[in-house]
């Protein structure tokens, strides 16, 4: 028999009873003290067991507020998480996108290289090739400066040569014709000294004439 069947055979038997209440009259007279000393320990261990409810029910609202705290801090955290996961999974594209953009720029670069050492070896050769030229010019010119150096001094000197010949030439024949003019100035004053002797009345045929002869420049 159950604690509840004991309290309905109690009442039965003269405790008055309320719903919800405990026990607050019982005929002594019609009820064993062991029949009375089980509803009173009945009626204790029922006020334990609405107690322990009552801490129960508070700890089960209790634990209910906490899960209700958990569960909007998990839905919270869950929120941050799928937040996160888009931004991971923004980030993600991005160095996709940036590694992407690397590889391009490596190729680019790559490229870049290749031409740079293309046209420094073009150029390189380009200015040897020019280098090359010029000093062979450069040579040539030198060569042909000294050939018509050499040709203007071997004309110079024929020119000074030939101009030396005329003007010994040209004072010779100077000479000459002044030395024959005044051969001819002297035979005429001779000739004039012994004409003039020959006539003269008193003159002395015997005495010599003095002849002077001026020379003129």
């Amino acid at each position: 028999m159950n604690a509840q069947q004991e309290l309905e055979r109690a009442g039965i038997l003269g405790a008055t009873m309320a719903p919800g209440n405990s026990v607050t009259v019982i005929h002594r007279q019609q009820v064993s003290p062991a029949l009375f000393n089980r509803i009173k320990n009945l009626e204790m261990a029922n006020v334990g067991a609405k107690t322990r409810r009552v801490e129960q029910e508070k700890k089960l609202s209790s634990q209910t507020s906490r899960i209700q705290s958990l569960e909007s801090r998990l839905w919270n955290r869950e929120q941050q998480l799928d937040s996160q996961a888009i931004e991971i999974k923004t980030l993600q594209t991005e160095i996709a996108d940036l590694r992407t953009f690397r590889e391009a720029d490596m190729v680019t670069i790559k490229r870049h290289e290749f031409l740079i050492k293309h046209h420094g070896d073009f150029l390189k050769d380009r200015v040897h090739k020019q280098l090359k030229y010029f000093k062979e010019s450069l040579k040539s010119e030198m060569i042909k400066s000294n050939d018509q150096e050499r040709k203007l001094d071997d004309k110079l000197a024929l020119y000074q040569s030939m101009l030396m010949e005329n003007q010994k030439r040209e004072l010779r024949e100077e000479l000459a014709l002044h030395e024959a003019n005044l051969i001819q100035k002297a035979k005429q004053m001779i000739l004039t000294e012994l004409l003039g002797l020959e006539t003269r009345p008193d003159g002395d045929i015997g005495r010599k004439p003095d002849l002077q002869i001026k020379m003129e420049p």
